[in-house]
């Protein structure tokens, strides 16, 4: 067995894995590639994919070094979302209507169904790096104690941080002095932003009016009303005098630079801030409205990736995708109470809910919100 670091510094809470790795070599005064291959014998990892798709030798390895669990160290990379707010990280020809046309704010989103046969395309994964640095708060860098990348960085679901008011810029823990001055964001902005980090850190959304949606619900209406917002509309369209106002109340004509197709996920960072400006404003009627009306597609999409996740409803998931929701329920209670719900929806008995009570705990995951079903204990006393 391989001996402990000597000094191998904790990680820290949501913490992505690149950021990780850039503190144990700074321990060190190392760089993270030699680092890598002298404590690690693992020869030049790819800093720039180690949270979306790490090898499982460095994790491995990681896990021997610093008596970290390599279940923990894997929740560091976006392996961590996954099925809860992310369908899958593997791509496929036929993800892009399930995650992208399911809901709609301007039109029924049946018309928008189409496939994207980029073989490369995932929800939220852009393919440019900024250059090779991280995309984060220089405010949030700034006032860390250990100065850290945090993981939800790592996804372009967001532009701005909601706790500064500022926007995202191209910014590594690992630089000293560097950093540029912060640049204001808009207030719309910032506030669609909040929203989105509820739900990629809390599992769920509570909107201005107190309704509370799961946390990847509100990811796919995003995505879908991105996608209304971006994809080309002839001058008829019933929906294009709406999106153009959008586009010019932040100052824009409409649809600018954002090429032929508009796959988000395609855009430059300053293009994708731009699009996210004009959900912001073009979202706000349907977010003081608790996303009501919000138009669904009806009818089912008859594809490999729908009747996937219908056996992940079903719970038939893969180990690793249980082990990210075990270590995201043990950690975090609202992630908890969804789960502890989702098992229990439409409970055959009260013996059925105390037997699933049993296993939840037995995972070390909190039993914390009340059934409203016959003969099942009463924990009304517990968190809500």
């Amino acid at each position: 067995m391989a001996t402990r670091l000597p000094i191998h510094p904790q990680p820290m809470p949501l913490e992505a894995l690149s950021s990780w790795l850039w503190r144990l070599a700074d321990a060190y005064d190392m760089g993270v590639s030699e680092f890598a291959e002298a404590a690690l014998g693992i020869n030049r990892p790819d800093i720039e994919l180690v949270d979306f798709w790490p090898s499982a030798p460095l994790i491995q390895k990681l896990a021997e070094r610093t008596g970290v669990a390599a279940g923990r160290i894997r929740a560091m990379t976006m392996a961590a979302y996954v099925p809860y707010l992310v369908d899958s990280l593997a791509p496929q020809g036929d993800i892009f209507p399930i995650y992208c046309c399911q809901f709609g704010v301007f039109e029924n989103p049946t018309l928008r169904v189409r496939p994207v046969r980029a073989a490369w395309w995932l929800p939220w994964i852009s393919g440019d790096t900024a250059g090779g640095k991280m995309i984060g708060c220089i405010d949030c860098l700034r006032s860390d104690r250990q100065r850290f990348g945090r993981l939800y960085w790592r996804a372009g679901w967001m532009a701005s941080c909601p706790k500064h008011g500022v926007l995202l810029q191209a910014a590594s823990p690992a630089e000293q002095s560097e950093y540029p001055g912060s640049r204001e964001a808009a207030a719309e902005l910032a506030a669609l932003d909040g929203l989105t980090l509820q739900a990629v850190t809390k599992g769920r959304v509570q909107l201005p009016g107190g309704r509370i949606v799961h946390g990847g619900l509100w990811l796919r209406v995003l995505r879908g009303v991105i996608d209304e917002i971006c994809r080309p509309r002839r001058m008829k369209d019933a929906a294009r005098p709406i999106i153009e106002a959008a586009w010019a109340a932040i100052g824009l004509p409409y649809r600018h630079a954002l090429g032929r197709w508009g796959i988000y996920e395609k855009l430059g960072r300053l293009e994708r801030a731009n699009v996210l400006k004009v959900v912001a404003v073009a979202m706000q009627p349907l977010i003081r409205a608790g996303l009501e009306p919000l138009k669904a597609l009806m009818r089912p999409l008859p594809t490999e990736v729908s009747r996937n996740a219908v056996l992940s409803r079903n719970f038939g998931m893969m180990p690793l995708q249980i082990e990210n929701i075990t270590l995201l329920a043990r950690e975090n209670h609202d992630v908890a109470i969804d789960l502890r719900r989702m098992l229990n929806h439409q409970p055959r008995s009260a013996r059925f809910v105390a037997q699933t009570d049993e296993t939840l705990k037995s995972l070390g995951i909190p039993v914390l919100a009340p059934l409203l079903v016959a003969g099942t204990p009463d924990r009304t006393g517990q968190p809500y």
